[in-house]
């Protein structure tokens, strides 16, 4: 019986292939435009670049029914689907509701605005192009995996769903992937994601593999993991640091003045049912620090980076990291 993860992966190949012909012939249809009058020539490409972004969408959602059935099967059971994909009703339209039409609009008018900034007319157009280029690969996407949605509910046979990464994925969608998720559950996703949806089938034999972040991590090299965890992040990880505590940390960052001196810091686990928060306030009480009102939190929760740049030895990092809610 074939495996359901190797039926995911191979899907995924496939449906990143697509998205990526259609982004090559959109930026063929790009090329096209006059620079002495992009107004004039958007007339023909604009709709070009609606037409070929429609297809692609059509084509990803027509190949979601297929695979869901297909990775149920893999797991010993029939997948009993209510209903067929309509993949036509997940094209001509973004998924935020904007026609695409609108949104390819957006790209043109980019372009004018890098203009106006004084960028000369083909860096104006690369700025353009990239947008583009984005919002090809993202709607794409989005077409294929609400079809996957869709074909998922279908099925009598699935009620949950497990995320497996896509393309080279990103430090958001590692601490992602592997969890195990409610269909009704949204796929957070970010602009050009590639991860996609993998069915678990009720009762199957053969469930899907579900991945690891730390052992994603350990499969990088040293370059890809300071690429996608930043330096500090992925160096707190190789010392222990929690993988998933690393990343949330970057989800908002901000400068703030203590020590004497401008630090980094993140406001992630400081609220009141933080971690951070509560293990700050242990620590006050611990002090017998009575506080009138009650205890509030003054110390910023430092990033990784900047522990690494204060701790003057091995040691101190690591129990800086240890204060900080990085490392148990």
């Amino acid at each position: 019986m074939t495996d359901v993860m190797d039926i995911a992966l191979a899907y995924e190949v496939r449906q990143r292939r697509l998205a990526a012909r259609a982004v090559r012939a959109g930026l063929r249809e790009w090329a096209a435009l006059d620079p002495d009058d992009l107004s004039a020539s958007w007339r023909t490409v604009g709709p070009r670049l609606v037409a070929v972004l429609a297809a692609a969408q059509t084509a990803a959602a027509g190949e979601a029914g297929g695979y869901v059935d297909r990775a149920v099967r893999a797991q010993g059971v029939d997948p009993d689907p209510q209903g067929r994909i309509v993949p036509e009703a997940f094209a001509g339209w973004a998924a935020d509701g904007r026609p695409l039409d609108t949104l390819m609009l957006r790209t043109l008018i980019t372009t004018k605005e890098s203009l106006g900034r004084g960028l000369a007319v083909q860096d104006a157009l690369g700025v353009g192009g990239r947008l583009m280029s984005m919002y090809m690969a993202t709607e794409i996407g989005d077409a294929g995996r609400g079809a996957e949605g869709v074909g998922m509910h279908a099925s009598r046979r699935v009620t949950t769903y497990t995320r497996v990464m896509g393309g080279r994925g990103c430090a958001r969608c590692a601490i992602l992937a592997g969890g195990i998720y409610h269909i009704e559950t949204a796929f957070l996703r970010h602009p050009c994601c590639q991860c996609r949806n993998v069915p678990i089938a009720d009762g199957g034999r053969n469930p899907p593999t579900t991945t690891d972040a730390a052992a994603y991590f350990r499969g990088l090299s040293r370059a890809e993991q300071d690429r996608l965890f930043t330096v500090g992040g992925a160096r707190a990880i190789r010392d222990g640091a929690d993988i998933t505590s690393i990343v949330n940390a970057r989800r908002s960052v901000y400068t703030a003045t203590a020590y004497g001196r401008r630090v980094q810091a993140t406001r992630d686990s400081t609220t009141r049912r933080g971690l951070f928060y509560q293990a700050e306030r242990r620590r006050a009480l611990a002090r017998g620090d009575t506080t009138p009102g009650g205890f509030r939190l003054r110390t910023p929760r430092l990033l990784p980076e900047e522990i690494y740049r204060q701790a003057e030895t091995a040691e101190q990092a690591l129990e800086m990291l240890r204060r900080f809610g990085y490392l148990t």
